[in-house]
């Protein structure tokens, strides 16, 4: 029986007949899945975006900031009770799609670690957290415990399935299993907040039965059975990849956690909650980028086995143009949302959004070098120090700047935090030989155009008002017309020639 730490390292032969057959790989099914997943992901979010006056209006600021500590525990807890799992569930599945044994081994075996595993390792953190919080005033041993619980089921529902889905490209199935998860979640916390007023831990209860509806879901989509026996090398040549990532991604998400945490011990709690919604009115940017890089992983996972022919330089023209125009909209519309949309309380936190969304543009483009690192090369051991160091130039940032310079400086550590993220990737890519290549001209164009565009926006257009968001529709509709013509500049190449040879044969006759 071949491990499959074997199975990553070379092709293999056959089918698979209980799962869909991944299709073949090309640029155009890419950008096409690309906008699906991007989209979805878009619309799940949109909804609490949307939802974000109710809310405000229900909770204070300090029970936000409070259900912000909670919430952002729940996602670091996401990240760790993982396990690192993703990435090499994704390589797994496309360096397997050829063997129908293995790859059903594969997927029957590590769903059934993810279905245990992280419940255990929920009661684990829960328990040893629980005699640090009994006093705490911030974050309650029934709130962790709640937010734990919903981690552990998000995990168990998502990390596998998601991926099968993705890497299979099962569009229709991907779209089911986001929108059950999107209704029930968001139902159920307008259910339990805004109807019986049950503030923070109404919301975690809800983000708990939405995980549970959401593992349900995926196991009809994608049916569960119970492998015979249970492949523990397979589970365990898996984790010897994954386990090394896990310390990073933690790292990483622990940005979002830790200095809400130091903010807390810095600043009052309603501050913790006007940053803490500026952070959420650019999170649809951070689910976005990340959809569309979820999109793009296959690609690169294709691009790393033998005799790939598939084009990386054309999917990072479109990933980094995407990011941009993204990036651009979120941080030209979300202080005007904010100014004329959410309450009074809240409008502190219109000068914090561009500094977070600059944050959020590095976390897309550091996507890419570590696609490169994890996908096509599949050499990550060491790339865990990179993320602490980034970690570490936050926290220091927060704590060094927010007593005298106050919320604004949080927002710029972010910023910066993110940024070392960027470059420690980079150059870990770099060093360790997994350095992909770039389209350098064509990134430069990009954010030179989305610079001068957001500061043609913010110079000439108000923050104030309707008619405010119209007019800076107008700048991004601009970006985004250049943005196409940059990254289409041979087809438009192609086309003008062509046009140009139908003239002179014309004037020849």
């Amino acid at each position: 029986m071949a491990s499959v730490g074997e199975g990553l390292d070379r092709p293999l032969a056959g089918g698979d007949a209980s799962l869909d057959e991944m299709p073949p790989s090309s640029a155009k099914s890419f950008f096409g899945s690309g906008a699906v997943y991007a989209s979805t992901m878009a619309v799940q979010r949109a909804v609490s975006f949307l939802l974000l006056p109710i809310f405000t209006h229900i909770l204070l600021p300090s029970q936000y900031g409070e259900l912000s500590i909670a919430l952002a525990a729940n996602a670091v807890a996401t990240v760790i009770f993982a396990f690192g799992l993703e990435l090499a569930i994704f390589r797994g599945l496309v360096h397997l799609a050829d063997d129908r044994d293995a790859r059903n081994r594969f997927v029957r075996s590590i769903w059934t670690f993810l279905l245990i595993a992280p419940l255990l390792a929920g009661v684990a953190v829960t328990l040893l957290m629980a005699p640090f919080l009994s006093t705490s005033s911030v974050l309650g041993v029934g709130e962790l415990c709640l937010a734990m619980l919903a981690a552990s089921l998000y995990v168990s529902a998502t990390t596998l399935p998601l991926a099968l889905l993705r890497v299979d490209r099962r569009l229709h199935d991907f779209i089911v299993v986001n929108t059950v998860a999107t209704v029930t979640t968001v139902g159920l916390e307008l259910l339990l907040v805004v109807v019986f007023r049950a503030g923070v831990t109404g919301w975690l209860v809800a983000l708990c039965l939405g995980s549970a509806t959401t593992l349900v879901v995926a196991m009809v989509v994608v049916p569960y059975r119970r492998p015979r026996p249970f492949d523990r090398a397979i589970v365990r040549d898996t984790l010897r990849q994954s386990i090394p990532v896990m310390p990073h991604f933690a790292a990483m998400w622990s940005l979002q956690l830790a200095d809400r945490v130091l903010l807390a011990a810095l600043v009052t709690t309603a501050s913790v909650g006007v940053y803490s919604l500026a952070s959420n009115m650019a999170t649809p940017l951070l689910v976005l980028v990340i959809g569309v890089n979820q999109a793009f992983m296959p690609a690169y996972a294709q691009a790393g086995k033998p005799n790939s022919t598939t084009n990386l330089q054309s999917l990072i023209e479109l990933q980094v143009a995407v990011i941009a125009m993204l990036s651009l909209a979120c941080a030209l519309l979300a202080p005007v949302v904010i100014n004329v949309f959410v309450d009074a309380h809240y409008r502190a936190a219109s000068g914090l959004t561009s500094w977070i969304v600059l944050g959020y543009v590095f976390v897309g483009l550091y996507s890419i070098p570590m696609n490169g690192v994890t996908l096509t090369y599949g050499r990550s051991q060491r790339i865990w120090v990179v993320s602490i160091a980034a970690a570490v130039v936050n926290l220091g940032l927060i704590y060094a700047l927010v007593p005298h310079d106050g919320l604004e400086a949080a927002a710029v550590a972010s910023a910066a935090g993110y940024g070392a993220l960027l470059a420690g990737v980079f150059l870990y890519s770099v060093w360790t030989g997994t350095m992909i290549s770039y389209p350098w001209w064509t990134i430069g164009a990009v954010f030179i155009v989305g610079a001068l565009v957001y500061a043609g926006g913010m110079f000439t257009v108000g923050a104030n008002d309707v008619r405010d968001i119209a007019l800076r529709l107008v700048w991004i509709f601009i970006a985004a017309g250049v943005m196409a013509v940059i990254v289409n500049r041979q087809r438009f190449i192609l086309l003008w020639g062509q046009k140009s040879a139908r003239r002179a044969d014309s004037g020849g006759l």
